[in-house]
């Protein structure tokens, strides 16, 4: 059946059905588009960011410009500090799925810290203990040394890097006289010989089965086995001799290789650098963004 231009034409109900049927196993020709992003010297968000020699410098801008089904943006190697990049309103199908990755066996990062210095011309003091400590300007809530992140000062002890913060033995346990408000420590891990003051520590407590809360320590004396905190969780599960817990948020906590703290009042970082070695030139602070986007 050929079909001709200003040519009027009839078709029965079978063409139409073959016709319906052809149409529905072709596919779509769609044209697509690959986009670069290359946060090295090559990168321009003036780019038409269609070739690895004109790339757009942000992750942003290469998102923006994904329009069609089957587009694709492709990441090279880089560190990228971006506060955000929305994905919205961007359609693709199966047979041509809007791609965002890495370009070739490159990986980038996407990175949410900045480098810390300390203000001003001072610079990182090392304590007797071994802890490094400086003013800085920003606010931060999570630490890096290097590529390794540190981890935030806890009683008892653990870390991030070998893993064991997700280890249940690495919580401290309850007695079963706690009760709602009063956490009793049941001595294993003994808080009372540890002669810790942890009054305004962070607990987190995981006293409702599987849930877990976080609350404020009111009121502790040292070499007491107890402490008091608000209970505002409601309904739960309440067993104490089941129940455990671990405390954060005090400098008094911060006595193992790869832990930190910050001092929110003072701008004050402390860290305990997992090789010893002074955090200059290689410490970097996650930090909260503000946008207007």
């Amino acid at each position: 059946m050929n079909f001709f231009v200003g040519t009027t034409f009839h078709l029965n109900k079978m063409e139409v059905f073959m016709l319906i049927a052809i149409y529905a196993v072709l596919p779509m020709c769609v044209s697509s588009t690959i986009y670069y992003v290359d946060a090295g010297t090559k990168g321009s968000d003036s780019n038409t960011g269609q070739t690895t020699d004109k790339p757009f410098k942000t992750i942003r801008t290469c998102i923006n410009a994904l329009s069609s089904a089957g587009d694709e943006c492709h990441i090279r190697a880089g560190r990228y500090h971006e506060p955000q990049f929305p994905i919205a309103n961007k359609k693709g199908s199966l047979s041509q799925p809007i791609i965002i990755r890495g370009y070739g066996n490159e990986n980038p990062v996407i990175d949410g810290t900045i480098p810390l210095k300390p203000r001003g011309s001072s610079s990182w003091v090392r304590g007797s203990d071994g802890i490094y400590s400086a003013q800085i300007n920003q606010e931060i809530w999570q630490l890096f040394v290097g590529e390794e992140m540190m981890t935030n000062a806890r009683w008892p002890n653990a870390s991030w890097s070998d893993k064991t913060v997700f280890k249940n033995s690495h919580w401290a346990k309850s007695a079963s006289s706690s009760t709602r408000g009063t956490m009793v420590d049941n001595g294993v891990k003994n808080l009372a010989g540890s002669r810790l003051n942890v009054t305004g520590a962070m607990a987190v407590l995981n006293i409702g089965s599987f849930n877990t809360f976080t609350a404020k320590v009111e009121s502790h004396v040292p070499g007491r086995s107890s402490f008091t905190y608000k209970d505002t969780f409601g309904s739960i599960k309440f067993k104490p001799a089941s129940n455990q817990y671990f405390l954060e948020d005090k400098l008094e906590f911060l006595d193992n290789d790869g832990e930190w703290f910050f001092n929110q009042s003072t701008k004050t970082v402390y860290v305990k650098t997992p090789d010893g070695a002074t955090p200059a030139g290689r410490i970097r602070g996650k930090v909260n963004y503000r946008s207007n986007a």
